[in-house]
């Protein structure tokens, strides 16, 4: 994202969520306290880089001992690090990010317009009530809208249902982890913008068999819908096929294509982040536009990935995984339900062939020869066009489908 694209968008369209540390006893450990203080000058680093005019952060906190630790840590590494760039560059950060305490505090939260935190038990694991976390998360995102973005450290799961209703999708956060949130342009939801977090160093080799798992199960799956569209097309179409035969070869054809599609999209995350490769195309367009230059922008670059830098590798490999899932591997599979029941209904509306009665042959008298019906042996010209031009069309479709989906990658730091 451009600086220009940030800075020109509201205060109240970030929104940050961050999950606590690991902690023994409500304090956090020597490894966690380090981790949140990288966090915390990542995210100075991303404030002063994307920030031209004044922004501010609000800190707040749920209250337990180790959210309230975590939050701190935050706010004092935050400070530590704006300071030094303001003797680095004698001038003060554009930037600021102030301490706003625990929510709590019923006169902290009233001043902040944030919702008040009146009873931990409705918003806990433990015995939760959904209407609380509703209005706690709607709450949330109206006070977004007054000029500050707010940084909100919790616990699990309160976080992860706060981002997950925030965005329409279930989003894990992991301990110690820094989510941005920005706020979509028709208001309706937030989409996750970054995230920052010190992941654990297996974390990407694990997500990278999955994605083999996923490659395997997409591999399989193709070369049987290839299997079966090859006996339709050589030996199950000898007669003159129906209109449900032909639509249930072209979902079979669709899904065939959007299998291995699936495969190669999933093989191109296992490149090694070390090689993704990185283009200069000029600004982000504004998200929601449909001008047809950004449609052509979403055809060579694939769809909105999660900022990086400053994402992290594998939060960028889930949701890219994530993607092709939904978008690609889950429509092949519906298509060749969608066959298989064309199929089905092909064979239940096909005439029965007439039986003729036993008995020696009978000498037909010789007549003129009469035009035969078109089968698929003799097809017509007319015939061929129609089905070259649905077969280049659909072909067209599946090629800019796939394109439309691609994974976005790239930015190893």
């Amino acid at each position: 994202m451009s600086q220009s694209a940030v800075a020109g968008a509201g205060a109240g369209d970030l929104l940050l969520l961050m999950r606590h540390g690991q902690h023994t006893d409500g304090r956090l450990t020597d490894a966690a306290l380090t981790d949140t203080r990288n966090v915390a000058r990542r995210l100075v680093e991303w404030l002063d880089g994307e920030f031209r005019d004044p922004h501010e952060v609000v800190i707040v906190a749920t209250g337990s001992p180790e959210v309230m630790q975590t939050a701190q840590t935050v706010h004092n590494e935050c400070d530590t690090a704006l300071r030094k760039l303001e003797r680095q560059r004698s001038c003060k950060p554009t930037s600021t990010v102030n301490w706003g305490g625990s929510l709590a505090d019923k006169a902290l939260a009233e001043n902040l317009k944030l919702p008040h935190v009146q009873d931990l038990r409705v918003l806990g694991a433990y015995n939760p009530v959904p209407s609380a976390i509703k209005e706690y998360r709607t709450r949330l995102s109206a006070a977004a809208r007054h000029g500050k973005s707010f940084l909100l450290v919790g616990n699990d799961p309160f976080v992860g249902w706060l981002a997950g209703g925030l965005t329409g999708r279930d989003t894990a956060l992991g301990r110690g982890e820094l989510l941005c949130l920005r706020r979509r342009p028709d208001l309706r939801g937030w989409r996750v913008l970054w995230n920052i977090a010190v992941e654990s160093p297996t974390l990407a080799d694990d997500l990278r068999e999955k994605i083999k798992s996923k490659m395997d199960s997409a591999k399989a799956l193709g070369a049987v819908v290839v299997a079966l569209l090859t006996y339709l097309l050589t030996r199950g179409m000898t007669e003159l096929p129906s209109l449900w035969t032909w639509l249930a070869v072209a979902a079979l054809a669709l899904a065939a294509w959007f299998y291995f599609a699936a495969l190669f999209l999933y093989d191109s995350l296992l490149m090694p982040s070390r090689f993704w490769g990185n283009r200069l195309r000029g600004p982000e367009p504004p998200e929601g536009a449909n001008c047809l230059s950004s449609i052509r922008r979403r055809w060579g670059r694939g769809p909105r990935a999660v900022q990086r830098p400053p994402a992290s590798t594998e939060r960028l490999l889930h949701d890219a995984m994530t993607h092709v899932w939904i978008w690609v591997f889950q429509p092949a599979t519906v298509l060749v339900g969608v066959g298989v029941v064309l199929l089905a209904v092909a064979g239940a509306t096909r005439s029965p062939a007439q039986p003729t009665a036993p008995g020696p042959a009978q000498p037909t008298a010789p007549s003129l020869a009469q035009p035969t019906a078109p089968s698929l042996a003799q097809p017509t010209a007319p015939g061929l066009l129609i089905v070259l031009l649905v077969t280049a069309g659909l072909a067209v479709f599946a090629v800019l489908y796939v394109l439309w989906h691609r994974p976005r990658l790239g930015a190893s730091d």
